[in-house]
């Protein structure tokens, strides 16, 4: 069990629970500029669902972060030598299922859905192959909460698990819109770029994205 010392209105470190799963839809809609940029509703709150969910069958370790008991972030990684999270979308049967999903969902034009899966096939072509690495693959905030320190503790507890697992660098992926200084200032360099549509559809921005790689000292 993940836990750090409990001060009141303090981010507190613990392990993920797939209970969080309802609460990081939320984070990530509302972090994202889902909510706000993607409508009707009812496809926002898929598409925030499908992009957690899709997350967390790409990684292999987890952590949550609470303020007075509330989840307010967390954070999905993976180490290429430990075994992934299973969940709805996993396999080929899993790919099946989120496409059925997304078609067969309510109140939301053809076109729409369609646009959408291009969307996702297009972002999962044009980023890069980073193969057998060790590195997150999504983190996110609560609006309400930033500000508290609470991303670096995440990021730091997922550098510390990397580090005693022998990984020598982590990667990540952010775009414009994300507070990429946060990344550099801990240490993390650019090393690639591409344009990701899910990015441009969910910021209202470029949909430039970067990669970044941090060197670990082991």
């Amino acid at each position: 069990m993940v836990s750090r010392s409990r001060n009141k209105n303090t981010p507190q470190l613990r392990s993920f629970r797939f209970t969080d799963l309802p609460k990081c839809y939320e984070i990530v809609a509302l972090s994202f500029g889902v909510s706000e940029r993607v409508s009707p509703h009812i496809l926002a709150n898929f598409l925030a669902k499908l992009y957690v969910e899709s997350s967390v069958i790409e990684s292999s370790k987890a952590f949550g972060l609470e303020v007075d008991g509330e989840v307010v972030g967390f954070l999905f990684g993976r180490l290429p030598d430990e075994p992934l999270f299973q969940g709805r979308y996993s396999g080929f049967f899993g790919k099946l299922t989120m496409v059925g999903e997304l078609l067969f969902l309510k109140g939301v034009s053809l076109v729409s859905k369609w646009t959408w899966l291009k969307n996702v096939i297009e972002h999962d072509r044009r980023s890069p192959d980073l193969g057998a690495k060790c590195e997150v693959t999504l983190f996110a905030i609560s609006p309400a909460a930033q500000g508290l320190g609470g991303g670096r503790i995440l990021l730091e507890a997922f550098i510390d698990h990397c580090v005693t697992n022998d990984q020598s660098d982590l990667y990540l992926e952010t775009d414009t819109s994300s507070n990429f200084r946060f990344y550099k200032h801990l240490g993390f360099k650019h090393i690639d770029s591409f344009n990701s549509p899910i990015a441009a559809a969910f910021s209202g921005g470029s949909g430039e994205t970067f990669v970044y790689r941090k060197a670990l000292s082991l």
